[in-house]
């Protein structure tokens, strides 16, 4: 199990194997989120549900309602994306930003 920070995301962390655009690895990882990262401005969340490298790996288990706000251990998948991510409502005091 990686623990990680609220400001964690799969781009550029070593940790999460190499990832390269439009070659699939489909990889899995178990990760801890610290408590309260909906609070931490440092990184947004793009999409919902499936979401591209950019985005906080903490904050995107929150708005997607796979770990709740006191944080905990989520599963991180890594594989092909998709061509757009869709801005979506606020969640959880979260903005899910287009990318």
């Amino acid at each position: 199990m990686i623990s990680i920070t609220c400001s964690d995301k799969v781009l550029g962390d070593l940790r999460f194997g190499p990832v390269y655009a439009g070659k699939p690895n489909y990889e899995f990882y178990i990760v801890k989120c610290p408590n309260f990262c909906s609070e931490s401005g440092m990184i947004n969340a793009f999409g919902r549900y499936i979401h591209p490298e950019e985005s906080g790996i903490c904050k995107s288990a929150i708005v997607d309602n796979a770990m709740p706000l006191t944080g905990g251990v989520v599963g991180v998948g890594i594989g092909v994306g998709l061509p757009k991510y869709p801005e979506a409502p606020e969640s959880y005091g979260i903005k899910i930003v287009e990318f």
